[in-house]
């Protein structure tokens, strides 16, 4: 994971995808209610995020794609 800034209350940072090199922009959110879930790349798939009865958890958002569009 690179720079982390903060938003708010919001941490930001950009991940780029291990397998195919997809880059997305990383938001950390908190919520009172705890949440299972995973993340995976909507380019290849790869799982790029997992939680289990978390109360922040990542909200990714592609904003390159391994092809440069």
């Amino acid at each position: 994971m690179a720079e982390v800034a903060k938003e708010g209350k919001r941490a930001m940072a950009e991940e780029t995808c291990p397998n195919c090199g997809a880059v997305y922009e990383v938001k950390y959110v908190r919520m009172p209610i705890p949440d299972t879930d995973t993340v995976e790349c909507d380019v290849c798939g790869e799982r790029l995020a997992a939680w289990s009865n978390a109360t922040q958890w990542p909200e990714y958002t592609l904003v390159k794609r391994p092809d440069g569009r």
